[in-house]
């Protein structure tokens, strides 16, 4: 499903137009995004969680060099899907 359809798909649910469902879906994600940043969860009732979880740095060979690298810390994003999403899939 692409961007636009999913967009629809909302409006129509949500009984918003598109332009003001795209507003939400935008602001949605942004706050998520946000939030993950600053390495704290998101909960979503019924549909699941979103985790940060940092890597630290680690250093690996590269084969066609030869050389050690450094690679820089990463954050990670986790999802954990809730029972109740799981079982509404199945259904």
């Amino acid at each position: 499903m692409d961007s636009k359809t999913f967009i629809a798909g909302f409006a129509r649910r949500a009984g918003l137009d598109t332009k003001a469902a795209s507003a939400a879906v935008t602001a949605i994600s942004t706050t998520i995004t946000d939030t993950l940043a600053s390495m704290d969860s998101v909960a979503i009732p019924s549909f699941g969680t979103f985790e940060s979880i940092k890597k630290d740095e680690t250093v690996t060979h590269d084969l066609s060099t030869n050389k050690r690298i450094l690679l820089p810390p990463v954050i990670e994003v986790r999802f954990n899907q809730a029972s109740s999403l799981t079982n509404s899939i199945k259904q």
